[in-house]
């Protein structure tokens, strides 16, 4: 086992060492094989099967007479007759598109073998015929092939053993006579000097009877109608054998129009594969150039972005600063006001022991029975009590004023409503004081005032 593992790792050296040995017809640079791997195992499994086989690199000369260098396998594939094993020699040429193109297969005969004439499957040439090799698909292989011819040989061999020439043939009466008469030539010779008596001249030859000549008129056309049916049968032998000829050579023709038909497909196949490839790589250069453009988009995008997001954080930072600023200016305004609020509250403070003491006085005098203020207040004309009345209600809106002062002061009303009742008597005391002023006006025209 281990001797049959070494001699089987030996010949997948030697068949890889063939393989990649033989270049390609259109490029000799390039190894030939497309399929490489098919080549190899197919050819392993031959050599286990068939162990005289032998791989060999050799040059085949096809019908068209270019040269081609191929893998071939060189032995015998047995044949058996009469349960009596033969050997015939044959030669199997791999072919580059192979498992594409089916082998081609020769019968090889030894020095001492003949072909077989008109054989069914072996031309002249040793050319193998065989609807195996016609019908020849990617599933077939180098195996089955050899297993095939192997059947077919048995039952009808394609070669016999050529007639050996006899080294040594037995002397004739003509050979003998011509050595007896070179003996005896001076005799002869010598004889021959002498005088001869006159010989009278030979009886005329006797004409054949009747019956001899029917005899021999009847063995001429006997021999003439064997001669012609002989030429018949040759002309008949003829005509099959290039009939036969025909056919192999059709046949030939076929396996070699589907095996072009083949390649057509396969070639139309790769162009497919190509086309799809070239579509692949245009898509591809498609994506990458939208991915381009889109990122150069993003980019500007991204640029833009952050120019703005600059732009917006010095504008923040400088608003910043700038509230930095007024609150600054807030805390010194809320001091100020904090200062101007302890005045008021002073103010507030004085205002409300005057007023304590306006209050004690009015009482002191109403208690004494004196007439109010306003009764004491007399008025010469209509302009003069709409004055007094202006007056009265412009200070009596300051004294609102400052009552809402000291709310505020004292929280008691809200910011809101301090401003909305600020507005609504601001505006009221302006109008009281601009008709005032008119009124005034008015009493300075007629000289009242």
């Amino acid at each position: 086992l281990a001797a049959f593992s070494e001699m089987s790792a030996a010949t997948r050296q030697l068949l890889l060492s063939l393989i990649e040995s033989v270049p390609d017809h259109a490029n000799p640079q390039v190894q030939g094989y497309k399929s490489k791997d098919r080549v190899l195992a197919d050819c392993e499994e031959l050599i286990a099967s068939f162990r005289s086989l032998t791989p060999k690199v050799g040059n085949l000369v096809l019908n068209n007479g270019d040269q081609h260098t191929l893998l071939n396998l060189q032995g015998t594939i047995p044949m058996y007759v009469k349960q009596t094993r033969y050997n015939c020699p044959v030669v199997i040429w791999v072919h580059i598109d192979y498992p594409v193109t089916p082998p081609t297969t020769y019968v090889s005969p030894t020095s001492d073998m003949q072909i077989k004439p008109r054989h069914m499957h072996v031309d002249a040439a040793g050319f193998v015929y065989h609807t195996y090799l016609t019908q020849w698909s990617a599933a077939s292989n180098l195996k089955v092939l050899c297993e095939t011819l192997s059947q077919v040989f048995s039952k009808d061999p394609p070669v016999f053993a050529a007639a050996r020439s006899k080294s040594s043939q037995p002397a004739t009466p003509s050979s003998a006579a011509s050595s007896h008469g070179s003996a005896a030539g001076g005799l002869l010779s010598a004889a021959a000097q002498q005088p001869r008596p006159q010989q009278p001249p030979p009886p005329p030859p006797a004409q054949p009877s009747p019956a001899e000549r029917e005899r021999l008129e009847l063995e001429r056309a006997e021999r003439e109608s064997r001669e012609q049916a002989a030429r018949e049968q040759q002309a008949t032998e003829a005509r099959e054998r290039a009939a036969r000829e025909r056919e192999r050579e059709a046949e030939r023709q076929r396996a070699v129009e589907a095996a072009r038909a083949r390649e057509q497909e396969q070639e139309e196949l790769r162009e497919v594969q190509r086309a799809i490839e070239r579509e692949k790589a245009a898509e591809e250069n498609a994506r990458l150039e939208l991915l381009g453009i889109a990122s150069s988009k993003l980019q500007v995008m991204l640029d833009d972005f952050i120019r703005r997001s600059d732009e917006e954080f010095e504008v923040n930072r400088g608003k910043q600063s700038l509230l930095e600023g007024n609150a600054e200016k807030i805390r010194q305004r809320a001091a100020e006001l904090e200062r101007e609020k302890g005045k008021l509250l002073v103010i507030e403070e004085h205002l409300g022991q005057a007023e304590e003491q306006m209050t004690n006085w009015r009482a002191a005098r109403e208690a004494k029975g004196d007439r109010p203020v306003e009764e004491l207040v007399g008025y010469s004309d209509a302009l003069s009590r709409q004055l007094f009345k202006c007056v009265s209600e412009d200070k009596a809106i300051e004294d609102a004023l400052i009552a809402l002062d000291r709310a505020l002061g004292n929280e008691t009303v809200d910011c809101k409503r301090y401003l909305q009742l600020v507005a609504k008597y601001s505006k009221q005391q302006f109008f009281v004081k601009e008709l005032a002023n008119k009124i005034v006006s008015k009493r300075r025209q007629l000289g009242v005032f």
